[in-house]
């Protein structure tokens, strides 16, 4: 797509993302989450291949059971690779969330509601790397790390899991 005259890079493609809700208008909640997908996937989209482009990413919410996020990322990371858009990383995306001193990964939405705090990381799925981390709540240094930890794992099997889909999907 064409990228408008205002938002025009020369040197590099123009990502934009948009998560909207099923009904109704977009709210702050929805914009923060836009802002964190387009970060993160700028990070990994080789914009420099494709200047003088818009790059749109819509994220349309049919259903939320919990770990929005990191399906957002998750989902939006898996269109791009369909597209054939190239990136210089994959993406994958965990949310953890510690509830009663226990760490549930892929919560639901109740569990997000009453757990102490949410956790929402994406990893450079080749060697690990932190590209977003995002809390909400408060917890000790300790509990951070064992949640990256925790999350890490989790996003290894979701990096498995992607490769698996693409390369059942090229067959």
């Amino acid at each position: 797509m064409r990228v408008s005259r205002k938002d025009e890079n020369i040197h590099n493609a123009t990502v934009q993302v948009f998560v909207k809700p099923i009904t109704g208008n977009e709210d702050i909640e929805h914009m923060l989450m836009s802002t964190m997908v387009e970060d993160c996937l700028s990070s990994v989209i080789l914009v420099k291949m494709h200047p003088l482009t818009r790059i749109q990413i819509v994220i349309q919410l049919l259903d939320v059971d919990g770990s929005i996020l990191s399906c957002a990322i998750n989902g939006a990371m898996m269109g791009l690779i369909d597209a054939g858009i190239q990136c210089n990383k994959l993406l994958a995306a965990v949310t953890v969330t510690q509830l009663d001193s226990e760490m549930i990964v892929d919560p639901s939405k109740d569990d997000e509601k009453r757990a102490s705090v949410v956790v929402n990381l994406a990893f450079n799925a080749n060697d690990q790397q932190i590209i977003l981390s995002n809390t909400n709540g408060l917890l000790s240094k300790s509990d951070y790390h064992n949640i990256i930890n925790t999350a890490q794992k989790a996003a290894l099997k979701v990096e498995k899991f992607m490769r698996k889909f693409f390369e059942s999907t090229m067959r």
